[in-house]
């Protein structure tokens, strides 16, 4: 009997720690993609900083190609954390748990981009945001805006 008890408590306690490595993996993925959205919004200032200088087009391009490196770098990390998430959701099936859904929070990958870092700032509110982006809301219940594509983040309603 406390044999069985004994087996039943250190299952839970796997699926426990599966369930723990799932979530920190997900927020680091969150973290990734912040730095890639960062990565592709800083190339840009740089670029034009280089060209408004008369720089010729291999400083461009070796900017271009930092930077592309750098996103490459970043969605490899993304990619190699979602098979450990998958690892452990296999793991986790094949001990009878319930497993999250990808796309579900603990599943294989996020919801959403994570939302930008400064607050809100106040305004009115207008349509729907522009085709690429999706509105969200933080878990406080703020709205904000999410591209899909470039995973760039805004407080603000993004203009097309």
């Amino acid at each position: 009997m406390f044999a069985k008890a004994k087996a039943g408590a250190a299952a839970a306690a796997e699926a426990t720690a599966r369930s723990a490595k799932r979530t920190k993996l997900n927020g680091e993925i969150m973290l990734l993609q912040q730095k890639i959205s960062k990565a592709k919004h800083d190339f840009g200032p740089h670029v034009y900083e280089a060209m408004l200088a008369s720089i010729n087009g291999p400083e461009v391009e070796r900017l271009f190609n930092e930077t592309r490196a750098k996103v490459d770098g970043l969605n490899a990390e993304i990619e190699t954390k979602r098979a450990h998430i998958a690892a452990l959701n296999e793991a986790g099936a094949s001990h009878g748990e319930a497993v999250p859904p990808p796309g579900a929070p603990g599943g294989a990958a996020p919801l959403a981009a994570p939302p930008p870092a400064a607050p809100a700032p106040p305004g009115p509110a207008t349509t729907g945001p522009p085709p690429g982006w999706k509105a969200t809301k933080t878990a406080e219940g703020k709205e904000y805006y999410y591209n899909e594509s470039t995973g760039e983040t805004s407080w603000s309603l993004p203009v097309s």
